[in-house]
């Protein structure tokens, strides 16, 4: 059975991997038959990273990455990268282009989680990716923690400039 929202690719043991996408639905099996399922739906994956500013500073970042596997290209999916393919694809290729974006921005930059470093990050990942059989659709900066020592120091930065509050009449 393929659910919806997933297509399928048959296995024989004795003729190998078949070109044709199977649709949701039943089909059925010989003894030596399997279905290769493939969600084709736009999954959401998050990862946490520890990287390093253009200052040298660690942070600790949140990201998220909508993606799919590209329905027409399953089989060239299934057979040159795998049904791991978030695993030995879009997660190291995530990692490396939030790594060298990161450590092209100024801490302040990366604080802002602005819009352009999405599109840094998206841009690279698309890139890195393009050809195997994946769609990428966004990457999101979901959180940053900065080191405790230097999120006190911005704090207190920002105390000492704050105006006193009016006296009372």
């Amino acid at each position: 059975m393929i659910e919806p929202g997933h297509r399928g690719l048959l296995f024989d043991s004795h003729r190998g991997l078949m070109h044709e996408i199977l649709s949701p639905g039943y089909h059925r099996l010989g003894m030596h038959e399997r279905i290769d399922d493939f969600n084709v739906k736009y999954a959401s994956r998050h990862e946490t990273l520890h990287l390093i500013t253009a200052e040298g500073l660690a942070v600790e970042v949140s990201l998220s990455v909508i993606h799919r596997p590209i329905v027409s290209e399953l089989y060239e999916l299934d057979t040159e990268i795998g049904p791991s393919y978030y695993d030995d694809l879009i997660g190291p290729e995530l990692r490396s282009a939030a790594r060298a974006c990161i450590a092209g921005h100024s801490f302040v930059d990366v604080v802002k989680a602005s819009r352009k470093l999405e599109d840094e990050m998206e841009l690279d990942l698309r890139s890195r990716v393009s050809g195997k059989h994946v769609e990428i659709s966004s990457v999101t900066l979901e959180h940053v923690v900065l080191p405790p020592e230097i999120a006190n120091a911005i704090r207190n930065k920002v105390a000492a400039v704050s105006p006193p509050p009016p006296p009372p009449p």
